[in-house]
């Protein structure tokens, strides 16, 4: 790697998405603190791995997610709480903002480094959709019908086995149990399919996930999941 091919990647994600990616310094407030990232580590990260996650979108479908800002960072925590990625959409809120993506680069887990590339970006995505931003009316009727969002404590192993999740995070409420989902999709899409054949509950809500995004955006088609299906790799 060298600095001018580093720069050049810059350069190409702000031109294609509008996406400034930054390695900024240090930040302690109560909703988002973090740490500076290594540069040589940060650089290394955003020119050989967090380029080519962003290559998987189309300039129509990132651009309309209103994504303004990726930081790259380490020791991410968001309300006290260690985190892998955080979200920003509350600039959504003002005309012509754009929203913030913080990632944590301290793991050198391959695909868990993926999974939140996407599952954030997701959170931009759903935020984006339509006038409501995360209200989703729909989604929670495609649960168990005793399951309560927000009832499950967290503090245990990421794996879920209860029917129609795919993590315990996916548990804790609907918007992230639907960025959940899509991560998943996105990472090991093969699995997903393989699991929901035995989950009525699951495929429920990869049909509609599959249907919110196809009007988000074109690119979702069945082209582009069956280019997901062939490049499926298990999270875990």
């Amino acid at each position: 790697m060298t600095i001018s091919s580093y720069y050049r990647v810059l350069a190409e994600i702000k031109e294609k998405y509008d996406i400034d990616v930054v390695l900024a310094g240090e930040r302690m407030d109560m909703d988002i603190a973090y740490k500076e990232a290594k540069p040589t580590k940060a650089r290394d990260y955003i020119e050989f791995f967090l380029h080519k996650e962003l290559l998987v979108y189309s300039e129509k479908t990132l651009r309309k997610s209103k994504i303004g800002r990726i930081v790259v960072c380490e020791k991410l925590a968001s309300r006290g709480k260690c985190a892998s990625g955080v979200a920003d959409m509350k600039v959504i809120i003002v005309p012509g903002r754009k929203s913030t993506i913080y990632l944590d680069i301290s793991r050198d887990h391959y695909n868990l480094n993926c999974g939140t590339v996407h599952h954030e970006i997701f959170h931009a995505i759903d935020h984006s959709d339509d006038f409501w931003r995360y209200i989703d009316h729909e989604w929670p009727k495609l649960n168990p019908s005793e399951f309560e969002y927000g009832s499950i404590e967290l503090n245990h192993a990421e794996e879920c086995e209860r029917p129609g999740f795919v993590s315990r995070y996916s548990t804790s409420a609907v918007h992230e149990d639907k960025a959940e989902v899509y991560k998943y999709m996105m990472v090991d899409y093969a699995g997903v399919e393989k699991r929901a054949r035995q989950d009525i509950f699951l495929k429920s809500k990869v049909e509609r996930m599959k249907d919110l995004l196809k009007k988000f955006s074109p690119q979702f088609d069945e082209d582009f999941w069956e280019k997901r299906r062939k490049l499926s790799a298990p999270l875990y």
